[in-house]
């Protein structure tokens, strides 16, 4: 078996509470997507027939980085404990031995009355905080822009103390392909399985760009940076010329990326060094007898440089 060392992209779970939590939960996700990072937590668990809380403290068992986070409320509590979620997340991170980062939020943050727990949970809230400040040391954060630059720093300097890790390279996708060809095949069958390949692709512009139009969710969930993200379809073209698949797949770019991007229009031919990305977010869809939530699936190619217009 052929083996080597690499330092790989690691399971990180987020825990926090949701509602009240979710514009910093969101600024993580974009800064550890930037770090090319495997994000864990609530927002990814989809459909299972197990309870929540039991899905959740599986999900942070197979992780390699714990990052907790705590504002002004306990969150939901599991009868049998008596604990939340939040601290039953943590206490299964401990007992696993996984690296732990805990952020508090500064007592003077302003925030919404709705947000703030009072009474018993309180009291649980001000307990589990004093535990964490005993056992870690622990950065506060005013703002989510605050707290995302602070988990930067503290990831990057966690994933230096990470061993690498001894692994089969006949299990490990290249992060560049000869064949690309086949291996965009591969990737719009099953874009999970062979997103983050960087690949030099030829392209034909079949849509005109869409920019202030796309969707939020999609842009942080590619790791791109909101209000300076283009977008536009193409048809993936083989070396000779043809169509590679009729299939119509997004390309995204920003900032100087989306620089190049402005010149093209249906028609072009265009070659850029891409990566290839997929993310899931979750929608709600509307009918007659009303709306549900769930996951939608997207895939894309991020473009890294582009290369040619023509």
């Amino acid at each position: 078996m052929a083996s080597t060392e690499i330092k790989q992209h690691i399971p990180i779970f987020i825990s926090s509470t949701y509602e009240d939590m979710l514009p910093y939960r969101e600024e993580i996700q974009r800064n550890l997507i930037r770090l090319e990072q495997i994000i864990k937590g609530m927002e990814y668990f989809g459909s299972n027939p197990q309870d929540s809380l039991t899905v959740c403290l599986s999900q942070v068992r197979e992780c390699k980085l714990f990052i907790g986070v705590l504002g002004m409320r306990y969150g939901s509590i599991d009868v049998g404990s008596g604990l939340s979620y939040s601290q039953m997340e943590y206490n299964e991170a401990i007992k696993n031995g996984i690296p732990t980062l805990m952020y508090i939020m500064s007592e003077e943050q302003p925030i919404p009355v709705k947000y703030v727990d009072v009474g018993e949970n309180a009291e649980k809230l001000v307990s589990f905080k004093e535990l964490i400040k005993k056992r870690h040391t622990v950065s506060s954060f005013t703002s989510p822009d605050d707290l995302g630059k602070k988990i930067v720093g503290d990831v990057m300097e966690a994933l230096k103390k990470l061993e690498k890790i001894s692994i089969d390279t006949s299990q490990v996708l290249p992060n560049k392909s000869e064949n690309y060809e086949d291996t965009i095949s591969k990737f719009l069958l099953r874009p999970a399985r062979y997103q983050d390949i960087e690949l030099e692709v030829t392209m034909k512009v079949v849509s005109e760009l869409s920019g202030s139009t796309l969707k939020d969710d999609i842009v942080k969930s590619l790791g791109l940076e909101l209000g300076n993200t283009l977008s536009v379809d193409v048809n993936i073209l083989r070396e000779n010329g043809t169509l590679l698949s009729n299939q119509k797949i997004s390309i995204y770019a920003d900032k100087e990326n989306a620089d190049w991007l402005e010149h093209v229009s249906p028609g072009k031919i265009i070659k850029a060094s891409i990566k290839t990305a997929f993310c899931a977010i979750k929608e709600l869809s509307s009918w007659d007898e009303g709306r549900i939530l769930r996951n939608t699936s997207y895939l894309g190619l991020i473009v890294k440089k582009g290369l040619d217009v023509k």
